[in-house]
């Protein structure tokens, strides 16, 4: 997914701007697609199509596009740390446009954003599976 949003190797302002060093950490990791979504399984372990899909839905492909905009596990901390704008018909350009934004303000709520909801991935795998 870097390749998506980054075009250049200058550092990334978030790595200054974001100074808790967990959220700088998930942010990273996500942007490089060094995460646990069921994509980046299937990259790694070369599974099919079917085995990727997200274990909450289980119709659609967990990738990051579905993390942020679509799963309806993460609806609530959607509301409270993207703007309404972004997850009102999603799309790759408001993905692009929230990964590259230059506002501290849009990538710490996208840092907190991803931290909320990988906890709730991870608790909602730990009771269901």
């Amino acid at each position: 997914m870097l390749h998506f949003y980054k075009n250049s190797y200058d550092i990334e302002q978030y790595v200054n701007d974001i100074d808790i060093v967990k959220f700088r950490r998930i942010l990273a990791s996500f942007r490089s697609g060094a995460h646990c979504l069921s994509i980046a399984q299937q990259q790694q372990y070369q599974l099919d199509e079917h085995e990727c899909l997200c274990p909450y839905c289980e119709v659609y492909i967990e990738n990051e596009f579905h993390f942020i905009f679509i799963c309806p596990l993460f609806q609530c901390i959607r509301e409270k740390y993207l703007q309404q704008a972004m997850y009102t018909n999603p799309c790759n350009e408001k993905l692009y446009s929230l990964f590259c934004s230059k506002s501290i303000t849009v990538i710490r709520n996208l840092a907190c954003y991803l931290h909320q909801a990988f906890k709730i991935r991870n608790d909602f795998l730990n009771i269901y599976s």
